[in-house]
């Protein structure tokens, strides 16, 4: 049994699903909250359980701990993989208490605050970006392997018959797990300008952004279509469609965009912790065909300057391979479960 600790949103969940996918062991994720967690493991199937941990609440950390040591001894896990969040640091200080071997999992090009407090008890820390080990100070535990994405994705989305006649110039919005504010209120101000500018508008709004958007709506204007969709469980039908994706910087999109070959304009989220996400689009675009803008300078004439360099295609980077990602990251594991 292989327990995975993570943070509730797919950022930390989708790369523990790509591994467990790959190892196709029996396996259990601990999670802080319910949503959006449910919503993204349901059609895995996934076996998890809630234990809420709260920082700034100590009164309540007793009770989360007993928690914690029954899921240890009901579970009995041989190896516990730390995702990120900071649920990771007290189930890594029990973990170490009772001699259960923890590997850290580090998708940021700046560690979290879990990655740097479980360091000194982690057998191992594997990590995405090669600058990840500036941050750590058990340099000798890192191992950068890079960030395992899902090669497969659960075919329970169903999608309208118009689905069928997007080809061509597409432009796929992308806000993670829970959406994005400002790259939402960007697309409902300007998607009929892109459209007229010659591109399908895929748009994936996150469950949150309103009551209005939580059930899917099409428009047509200009010949083109605009889906919008709460969210997507199969994205790879939405990369199939997209010839330029729109987003944020979480290592696990951009780890996906890699693996499709995808142009991106990258608008990282600016309350990020440490700023990692405008690091990793730093990174990231300085290797990928891909264009960065801020937040704060998010608009119309930028997008469509971006679209424009993305079309030149002057920076391009071999394939994230996810299947050798997922084999090394494998080994690794199993190396631990003998």
């Amino acid at each position: 049994m292989i327990l995975f600790v993570s943070g509730a949103t797919g950022g930390h969940l989708y790369p523990a699903i790509a591994m467990n996918e790959a190892l196709n062991m029996s396996a259990c994720v601990v999670v802080p909250r319910a949503e959006p967690a449910a919503t993204i493991l349901a059609p895995y199937q996934f076996d998890y359980h809630v234990i809420q941990w709260v920082v700034s609440q100590p009164w309540t950390w007793p009770k989360a701990i007993i928690k914690i040591m029954g899921i240890y001894m009901n579970k009995k896990p041989r190896l516990i993989i730390a995702m990120g969040g900071g649920i990771c640091i007290p189930f890594g200080i029990v973990a170490w208490a009772m001699n259960i071997p923890i590997l850290s999992f580090e998708q940021n090009a700046i560690p979290g605050r879990a990655t740097r407090a479980i360091q000194f008890i982690a057998k191992e820390i594997i990590t995405a970006f090669e600058s990840t080990i500036n941050g750590l100070v058990m340099k000798s535990k890192v191992k950068c392997l890079g960030n395992p994405v899902r090669t497969t994705y659960p075919s329970v989305d169903t999608f309208p018959g118009e689905w069928e006649n997007v080809s061509g110039k597409t432009i796929l919005i992308i806000g993670g797990s829970q959406g994005a504010r400002a790259i939402n209120q960007f697309i409902d101000d300007y998607r009929q300008d892109l459209m007229v500018n010659g591109f399908h508008v895929i748009h994936l709004t996150g469950a949150h952004w309103s009551n209005e958007t939580k059930s899917r709506s099409i428009e047509i204007y200009d010949e083109k279509y605009y889906f919008r969709f709460p969210y997507i469980n199969n994205m790879r039908a939405l990369y199939d469609k997209a010839s330029v994706v729109l987003c944020r910087a979480g290592a696990t999109t951009l780890a996906e965009l890699s693996q499709v070959s995808l142009p991106s304009i990258l608008v990282p989220y600016p309350y990020a912790m440490d700023h990692h996400q405008e690091k990793n689009a730093i990174e990231f675009s300085a290797k990928n065909n891909s264009c960065v803008i801020k937040e704060s300078e998010l608009n119309f004439e930028k997008v469509c300057h971006a679209l424009a360099t993305l079309d030149e295609g002057k920076r391009m980077c071999p394939p994230h391979n996810g299947e050798e990602i997922n084999r090394m990251i494998c080994e690794l594991v199993r190396s631990y479960l003998k």
